[in-house]
């Protein structure tokens, strides 16, 4: 993807071909809409802040040498990004030199942690950030340090299998994962403190055989979940995202 076009017509708009040398594999507008950051994807994956309007590189640098799979900018502030990917997640703001302003990065550090690919995470109002696992619990990071690993009661998992946390809604954030289960946990404070027993779940798919398949189910009040909470499933036990009608 190079190139944005108006819907209608497809008519040429925005030209964004300087930011990857093959293919972009995830784009995030800043909360405030002036800024897009993207992320190549191989051989150069490259990470680049623009201004979107003038087709502008504002700052642009190598990410990582391996698959990444998001980039986001925090949607409480533009000074904190969030790539993840293949074995990593890491955390970037601009860092003062010389020359000006550059993108500094800090690689997530697992400590005795095992590592895990990162598919998705949630950034907290205090700063903070909610990644997901492969095994299925999920992790508190403060800065590039795990605080610690959130689980259920009796030390079992979040989820069976990866866990991705993709919302934090009214002080509630939602995962879902690889199980086909959306669960909830409140999130109480400014620092926000996870409830260690799960208080909701949607069983949205267990038995998806066609690629294709595609389920939708809505919750309206239900166990603690937000009102008008669409899930989609696509394919056997993935799930895609969320839209607020």
């Amino acid at each position: 993807m190079s190139v944005v076009t108006t819907h209608v017509n497809r008519d040429e708009c925005r030209d964004y071909s300087r930011g990857a040398e093959w293919a972009f594999c995830s784009l995030d507008f800043s909360a405030d809409g002036e800024l897009l950051a993207s992320v190549g994807s191989s051989p150069d994956y490259s990470l680049t802040v623009w201004d979107w309007r003038q087709e502008e590189i504002l700052q642009s640098c190598k990410a990582v040498s391996q698959d990444v799979y998001r980039v986001s900018f925090s949607p409480h502030t533009t000074e904190l990004l969030i790539s993840c990917g293949s074995s990593h997640i890491k955390f970037w703001k601009n860092a003062p030199t010389f020359t000006g302003l550059k993108l500094q990065g800090l690689m997530g550090n697992f400590g005795k942690v095992n590592i895990s690919d990162i598919d998705s995470y949630v950034v907290l109002p205090d700063g903070k950030v909610v990644s997901g696992t492969e095994w299925g619990n999920l992790l508190l990071w403060d800065g590039n340090l795990i605080m610690f690993e959130i689980c259920r009661k009796e030390g079992r998992s979040c989820h069976t299998g990866t866990a991705l946390p993709f919302a934090l809604d009214e002080g509630t954030l939602l995962t879902m994962g690889a199980d086909g289960a959306v669960r909830s946990y409140f999130a109480h404070g400014h620092k926000v403190e996870f409830q260690e027993k799960w208080h909701a779940e949607v069983v949205v798919s267990k038995n998806v055989d066609s690629e294709h398949a595609m389920e939708i189910v809505e919750t309206k009040e239900q166990g603690g979940f937000p009102k008008s909470l669409v899930l989609l499933t696509v394919g056997h036990y993935e799930l895609w995202d969320f839209t607020r009608r």
